[in-house]
């Protein structure tokens, strides 16, 4: 199991029978959390995505018009870094979001010149202390290694997460220095 699979089980096994209603998906990609989190949740629930990439957006979106009918289910996405997320999120996200997932690194199967950096990752996540659900949250951070400036974001997000989750759980290949790395915390481990 890679650590996207072990990420979308964590949160599976979190959301057993309190489905989200309010999840956001930090970093878009090709938008496989975004899938999932919108599949996830609950009726009514809205779901809110970040990329600095248009393809990114568009590959989202396209996933997500492609399931069947949903009109319960509501998405919106902007074409934003993760950074911004607590200054546009809508006042009553705050202290209200029951998910936020970020892969950090670059587009799959694109060249590396866009990347997440520590900076920007770093003001997300402070960010995320002021949006998630104290009741009801998860979060997970797939901190990849692999990338000019990998190595130092991944430690600004363990730190993060000790400082701030220090029941957290880690998963990864620590044999391998360039592994990618995910963190996941929830208010059930803290």
């Amino acid at each position: 199991m890679n650590l996207v699979q072990k990420s979308h089980v964590l949160l599976r096994d979190f959301f057993c029978n309190n489905s989200p209603k309010i999840a956001v998906d930090a970093t878009l990609g090709r938008g496989r959390d975004a899938l999932f989190l919108f599949e996830s949740l609950a009726d009514g629930g809205i779901l809110y995505g970040f990329d600095v990439q248009k393809a990114a957006l568009e590959e989202s979106r396209s996933l997500i018009n492609s399931l069947p009918c949903s009109s319960r289910k509501k998405f919106n996405f902007f074409l934003e870094s993760h950074s911004n997320m607590h200054f546009l999120l809508p006042l009553d996200c705050r202290g209200n979001v029951d998910a936020i997932c970020f892969n950090l690194g670059w587009l799959p199967k694109s060249d590396k010149i866009i990347t997440t950096s520590a900076h920007s990752t770093l003001s997300a996540l402070e960010g995320v202390l002021n949006l998630i659900n104290p009741e009801n949250f998860a979060l997970s951070v797939l901190s990849y290694r692999g990338h000019s400036g990998g190595m130092e974001e991944c430690a600004i997000v363990g730190d993060f997460f000790s400082n701030n989750f220090p029941h957290a759980e880690i998963f990864g290949d620590f044999e391998n220095p360039i592994s990618p790395v995910l963190f996941f915390a929830s208010n059930k481990n803290i």
